[in-house]
């Protein structure tokens, strides 16, 4: 009886310090990218106009102490799964799983496997960490489903499971099909890396855990497309791909009279040149394409927003435009037309178009920031990722 509590002990204590680790692993990641440095453009001695994602509260240094607390795109907070702790009680089974998922992950794919992924073979980064289940029987969706619901909620980054149609063979998104749909082979993928960081060795256990149990339940074999170390590898170089390019193109506007914009101001001229009220509550353009914004408007001092249940009550001494560069397609164009409605704002609430510092942006600036969008979009598109992609909006 002593040994027996003895190793429920023993691997309690190993699947608590997985866990650490990877809240550890989480935090450093965060200050990464509160530290990721800002990609500047200089016009005169001025300061930069394109600028980090995470470094947005850099445009409010005129702000005053209170106005000035955070940025207005402020990191996710980490979020326990109250759920996770139940699985976590039977210690002596997912300790044997864990051994098993990991043996198995250490011998990658032989051959080559038609996996459903994004763009073309060979084209851009490898995004996913990806398994393959294969089998000649037919499978209901909600056979498939229901096991993969069972198990899921364990994984924080972005995943998905597909599934091989019959007979059509047609790759489809279990959880976008409809109810009756039936396949053959199965692939479960995981996002490399998202918003908070790379994906470390807990989380990759973890998805070789939901990948085991939909092998037992359904007596299949299954194949993963890297080994673990290969795909922390892969991780970290998607990581530091987005650090590189998660960037802004920002032009501020502000008073000419040195006074305040009243929101009222703010919301009637913001629609009179298509703008509209949206995610975040602030104001975007949007896309004709179907594709993300083309660009949106904030206020410039925090908390950034325009709640229309107290627009009446706000004053603002600024506001910024941006472009979320990586997720637009192209961010040129954007940034004409960003300039155009920039100047059509000007014009009705008696403002000026000007850097963070309040200096006036001249026509040689504004120049200078297309010829580094171009740059931009260059070396994006050297990398395998074209801005505005379904790669890149799951990036970033």
């Amino acid at each position: 009886m002593e040994i027996r509590t003895a190793l429920i002990l023993a691997g309690l204590a190993v699947l608590v310090a997985v866990i650490l680790i990877s809240f550890s692993k989480y935090q450093a990641g965060q200050r990464r990218v509160r530290e990721a440095r800002t990609r500047r453009i200089d016009e005169g001695g001025h300061e930069p106009v394109l600028v980090h994602q995470s470094e947005l509260d850099y445009y409010r240094e005129h702000a005053t102490t209170e106005e000035r607390e955070r940025p207005v795109l402020s990191p996710d907070t980490l979020v326990i799964n109250e759920s996770e702790q139940e699985d976590i009680d039977n210690v002596s089974r997912l300790r044997d799983e864990l051994i098993d998922a990991e043996q198995v992950a250490s011998h990658p794919i032989e051959g080559p496997v038609d996996f459903p992924l994004e763009g073309e073979p060979g084209e851009g980064p490898q995004v996913d960490f990806v398994a393959y289940i294969p089998g000649k029987k037919v499978i209901k969706r909600d056979t498939a489903l229901s096991v993969y619901r069972q198990n899921e909620y364990l994984l924080e980054k972005p995943h998905r499971i597909y599934g091989l149609s019959h007979p059509a063979r047609i790759w489809c998104n279990l959880e976008d099909e409809a109810d009756g749909g039936r396949y053959t082979d199965l692939v479960l993928t995981i996002q490399l890396t998202d918003q908070s960081g790379p994906i470390d060795e807990s989380e990759l256990t973890k998805f070789s855990l939901l990948v085991l149990r939909m092998s037992e339940a359904l007596k299949r074999r299954f194949k993963f497309s890297n080994d673990f170390d290969e795909a922390q590898e892969l991780a970290g170089k998607l990581d530091r791909f987005c650090k590189t390019y998660d960037v802004l193109a920002i032009v501020n506007l502000v008073p000419a009279d040195g006074g305040e914009f009243s929101g009222t101001q703010i919301a009637q001229h913001a629609e009179s040149v298509g703008l509209e009220l949206g995610p975040m509550n602030i104001y975007h353009k949007p896309d004709p394409t179907g594709g993300n914004y083309l660009f949106s408007l904030a206020n410039l001092f925090n908390p950034g927003t325009f709640d229309p249940e107290r627009i009446q009550e706000l004053t603002t001494k600024g506001l910024t435009m941006f472009i979320n560069m990586p997720c637009t397609r192209d961010p040129v164009a954007a940034f004409g037309l960003m300039l155009e409605t920039a100047e059509q704002l000007c014009k009705r609430l008696n403002a000026r178009l000007v850097d963070q510092k309040q200096h006036d942006l001249s026509p040689s600036g504004t120049d200078n920031i297309r010829a580094q969008i171009r740059k931009f979009t260059r070396e994006m598109e050297a990398e395998g990722v074209t801005p505005g992609s379904d790669i890149a909006r799951r990036l970033f």
